[in-house]
């Protein structure tokens, strides 16, 4: 009997000795976990800031993307999405920047008709023949320059931004 009580004991203190290093081995792992724990809390708050950072740089991005898209749009681009619209933004933008060359080239040729009536304007859109020519229109480039900043900067020029983020 006392063979079975011992033989009893000795698994029972196996049994304790094995579950005291499950246990220890299950703390170890519990800390590693909180460790691990705490180290994703910090990266998540870390990518949560850049993630607002980049939503806050995204809405700018977008609202100014807005207002110069909204001066490309025509009335043909009513109802369409975005993703329909933004594939012909570089060819609106060549023809947006045609038409205010355009405009402006037209206003200077009419001020330039009214001021020297007698001034051949078909030669504006010659090709230049003499170095003598290219060379008087180099030296002229500072005045008409000024004169050009003068007059633009006396424009009202006005561009709305459109305030919706939609």
């Amino acid at each position: 009997m006392k063979a079975l009580v011992r033989s009893s004991h000795n698994k029972a203190e196996e049994v304790i000795t094995h579950a005291e290093e499950e246990l220890a081995l299950a703390r170890l792992i519990r800390r590693g976990a909180d460790r691990d724990l705490v180290q994703a809390q910090k990266t998540i708050e870390g990518l949560s800031g850049k993630l607002a950072t980049a939503t806050e740089n995204w809405n700018a991005l977008w609202k100014s993307f807005r207002s110069v898209a909204d001066v490309l749009r025509t009335s043909a681009d009513d109802g369409q999405s975005w993703a329909q619209f933004i594939p012909r933004i570089p060819t609106r933008f060549q023809e947006f920047a045609k038409r205010c060359a355009q405009v402006c080239t037209k206003n200077v040729l009419a001020q330039v008709r009214v001021l020297a009536p007698e001034a051949p304007l078909s030669k504006i859109a010659e090709e230049a023949e003499s170095q003598e020519y290219l060379d008087a229109v180099e030296k002229m480039e500072p005045e008409v320059e000024d004169l050009a900043s003068r007059i633009v900067d006396g424009l009202n020029i006005d561009i709305s931004l459109s305030d919706d983020n939609a």
